[in-house]
């Protein structure tokens, strides 16, 4: 689902642009750096990291979660396909299956990440 990532993206890349903002050496007086550091509170669910001086994302975590859920179902998925005991229409039906519990995953993750989001 092309969207999913294209919203991994974001929340990603616009992390990293936060990252990058507060370790400007004055974000409060850099206006730049500031709004950088604002939207980002606001879109991302930015909240303290568990170590000192660090900065932790609801969304980012939405993220990374279902990229792992992702990666474990496409394992199941590669299995199903390399196993020879079963036959075309089983591996085929389990596959179906795996698919839509992909989607599932994605869509989930992206509706947690727009009810993140402020309204406009």
């Amino acid at each position: 689902m092309k969207s999913y990532y294209e919203d991994r993206t974001k929340v990603q890349e616009g992390m990293a642009r936060v990252r990058r903002a507060l370790n400007n050496e004055d974000p409060i007086k850099d206006t730049d750096a500031r709004r950088t550091i604002e939207d980002g509170y606001q879109r991302f669910d930015i909240r303290p990291g568990k170590r000192k001086g660090t900065i932790a994302s609801d969304a980012e975590a939405t993220f990374r979660e279902a990229t792992k859920e992702l990666s474990d179902l496409r394992g199941q998925e590669a299995q199903v396909r390399a196993d020879p005991k079963m036959g075309q229409k089983e591996k085929a039906d389990l596959i179906e299956i795996i698919r839509d519990n992909m989607r599932q995953v994605q869509n989930e993750a992206r509706k947690a990440f727009r009810e993140m989001r402020p309204s406009p």
